[in-house]
């Protein structure tokens, strides 16, 4: 049996070493993002729709089957919305994601500018409204963005800005940071003047986004080229490594990568087995920094399962881990305070599985939600 042969390996190990020799446990909490190609592409067009915005409207309605067509060279599948916004509350998510790039081009040119002039837009409330009305594809090989188009700075609420109005509705820049951050969405600004005018500069650096200056001139190539700008690995999803110690130690993995691994305290079991030929990893992490709390809540915005990888030491030789291949299963379960992180880790046999696994998702099997 897999499990058996992992304590065989424990034996083997400690029976070769002196008996001051102390056996390192490590653990990798990482996700299947990092070995996935982004394969498509969500792309929600927020547009201010006042009076002085009427040129850039009619650019984007000129240049958008062309965006969708260069961006189809790079992408699997292109799915675009469009969403309008002017003052206070009037904001309207106008078209959700389709890949129907006619009826979106349809509704923009639709839009007629008017109205504006009595203090900032409300962009930061029409992003807010984007990044939750949209059904933006959860899955782990897409990459989901806004683009925002305006000429002026958002107001925020409570704000009265230059106009002395005292605005109630809205939404503050730290709710959309938010709204954006939580469902891994990339802010890109379509400014049309100077960007150094805009406060919207903390979404774009917040979200690894792009600005794409003086959009009324030709967005298209800019445009195309920030939106192919892609990141195969969410940066809130990196690998974590750790070990169970009391000071960081460089280790090399069995593909001869070194890695520091950071001391946390953590708790385990290894895996026995049970009758069904399942294995399973019963973990307890610290949270006292909170760093292992926040990568399992940006993990929670994909169907991506969270992967955990074991491999034990010795404390004589860090150059190769005891275990090779680790020992790597999904983990589930998962519980989170505010002092500890738990879950249980387990994978099929595989010695005794006798047809290739699936894993099944929502996203891949839709009728899985209706039973």
């Amino acid at each position: 049996m897999a499990s058996t042969a992992y304590k065989q390996a424990y034996k083997e190990a400690l029976a070769a070493a002196k008996s001051n020799v102390v056996m390192l446990h490590t653990l990798e909490i990482t996700s299947e993002l990092a070995s996935t190609e982004v394969k498509d592409i969500d792309v929600c067009f927020v547009v201010d729709d006042t009076s002085s915005m009427s040129s850039e409207i009619n650019s984007l309605v000129t240049v958008l089957p062309a965006v969708v067509t260069s961006l189809s060279e790079r992408f699997r599948t292109v799915r675009v919305g469009l969403t309008r916004f002017k003052d206070e509350d009037d904001t309207t998510v106008v078209k959700n994601l389709t890949t129907d790039v006619a009826s979106v081009q349809a509704e923009m040119a639709a839009l007629v500018a008017s109205g504006g002039g009595d203090g900032p837009e409300n962009g930061f409330g029409a992003t807010v409204q984007a990044a939750q009305s949209m059904v933006w594809s959860t899955s782990y090989s897409t990459r989901r963005n806004i683009v925002l188009i305006t000429d002026a700075v958002s107001f925020e609420t409570g704000d009265e800005g230059n106009s002395g109005i005292n605005h109630t509705a809205g939404a503050t820049e730290q709710q959309a940071l938010d709204a954006l951050t939580s469902r891994n969405i990339r802010f890109i600004l379509g400014a049309t003047s100077s960007f150094s005018n805009y406060n919207y500069g903390n979404l774009v650096a917040d979200t690894n986004g792009v600005v794409v200056p003086r959009f009324h001139v030709d967005p298209l190539e800019d445009l195309v080229a920030a939106l192919k700008l892609v990141l195969v690995v969410d940066p809130n999803l990196e690998p974590i490594y750790i070990i169970q110690a009391r000071q960081p130690y460089e280790l090399t993995l069995e593909n001869g990568e070194s890695k520091v691994f950071e001391p946390v305290a953590f708790r385990f079991t290894l895996p026995g087995q049970d009758d069904q030929g399942l294995q399973d990893l019963n973990i307890t992490i610290d949270n006292v920094d909170k760093r292992i709390g926040d990568w399992v809540e940006a993990a929670s915005a994909y169907d991506a399962p969270a992967l955990v990888r074991y491999r034990p030491y010795l404390s004589t030789d860090l150059t190769t881990p005891q275990m090779d291949p680790p020992l790597t299963l999904t983990l589930s379960d998962i519980k989170r305070t505010s002092f500890e992180v738990s879950g249980r880790a387990s994978v099929a046999d595989i010695v005794n599985l006798k047809f290739l696994r699936l894993l099944y998702l929502r996203s891949r099997f839709p009728s899985l939600g209706n039973t």
